[in-house]
């Protein structure tokens, strides 16, 4: 009898020490052009990093938080090996697509675990039991574009893409797949970034009745499509829409900067990612600490280490329970946001805004 009680006061201490044991989580990735990658850094990407460690109630009683810098002379696996080491079994960081495609493989082979703040979603669901990205696909991106569009009732679609840039093709064939069934004549150019638009194509475009006009790439390459469109805008028909579909909020930024764009067509439209909240004690600790206002990749990497922390509470360090959290949370609302996170699947469902910008006095 004493040996029976005695056995189960052991595996209570065992399963208790696990549960509140801490998690070691690792951040890996992104380069060192803003040098070392630590709490110190200037790096805006990592800042959500820090301040989440930082201000997470609680965080340092479960989470025990890493930044693996081992210098730009080695790769991704070396500083992913190196947290292993360290007894990392959940990494962070992970910003790019190919950060992420290059650490999935290796995650499910160490079965370990991967959350991404940003990376783009479409190539990651062949790995997606040991890895997660809070970024939406360009296919969900773009079916709430298609959806806002089509209340507008447009008589055309132009989607401009860029040859050169992978994320723009990439963007583009979720367009032409959402808009396949669409009522709307649709019109897709693509050129390279920094080139021209054909003089009868640009005439297209701007002669068009109810037209919406959509981008597909990042921002300097668009601003030089809009450019010309501007020189052609006195031949706008007074009820077109230019829809800004580029999922970029450096985009976001330059355009509702810039007068000159804005004011030459009816309307226009920025499509983001929600940011901290002017009063959230976030965007203040960011502008205390930074000096300058908080863009969305500060709220998903703050809100990648909360989601991390929310199931290492429920769990401790137990992997399997941990992982298996992980995987099923499906709802979760944080600074970028609310965030529907797809059971069996590698990417989320966040909230995407489409914002109409005032013209300029």
């Amino acid at each position: 009898m004493k040996v029976i009680q005695i056995i189960t006061i052991v595996y209570s201490l065992v399963v208790s020490c696990s549960l509140f044991a801490k998690v070691k989580v690792c951040y890996v990735g992104e380069s060192r052009r803003f040098g070392p990658i630590n709490e110190k850094s200037t790096n805006p990407r990592i800042a959500g990093f820090v301040l989440a460690k930082e201000m997470i109630k609680d965080f340092n009683l479960y989470i025990d938080f890493l930044f693996i810098d081992l210098g730009p002379e080695f790769s991704l696996i070396d500083k992913l090996e190196a947290g292993k080491k360290q007894g990392c079994i959940v990494y962070t960081g992970l910003i790019t697509s190919d950060e992420s495609l290059l650490a999935g493989p290796w995650l499910v082979k160490n079965n370990l675990f991967g959350i991404s703040p940003t990376a783009t979603a479409e190539k990651l669901q062949s790995f997606h039991t040991h890895f997660r990205t809070l970024m939406a696909s360009s296919e969900i991106f773009a079916e709430n574009i298609r959806s806002f569009i089509e209340k507008k009732s447009p008589q055309k679609i132009f989607i401009i893409s860029f040859s050169d840039d992978p994320y723009s093709l990439n963007i583009l064939g979720s367009y032409s797949h959402v808009f396949r069934k669409s009522p709307v004549t649709r019109y897709e150019l693509n050129i390279p970034k920094g080139g021209t638009i054909d003089i009868k194509e640009l005439k297209e475009i701007t002669s068009a009745k109810r037209s919406a006009v959509l981008f597909t790439g990042y921002d300097y390459a668009s601003l030089n499509v809009l450019e010309q469109l501007k020189k052609h805008s006195s031949s706008f028909n007074q009820n077109n829409d230019f829809i800004v579909g580029a999922p970029s909020w450096s985009f976001s930024d330059t355009l509702h900067a810039s007068t000159k764009h804005i004011n030459s067509f009816n309307e226009v439209y920025i499509t983001y990612f929600p940011v901290p909240h002017k009063r959230s004690l976030l965007y203040q600790k960011y502008i205390e600490r930074y000096g300058e206002k908080p863009r969305e990749k500060i709220a998903f990497s703050y809100d990648s280490l909360d989601f991390i922390f929310g199931c290492s509470k429920k769990t401790g360090n137990n992997k399997e329970k941990l992982f298996e959290c992980l995987r099923k949370n499906t709802m979760f609302e944080g600074q970028s946001g609310k965030i529907t996170l797809i059971t069996g699947k590698a990417h989320a469902k966040p909230t995407i805004l489409i914002k109409k910008i005032k013209r300029q006095v």
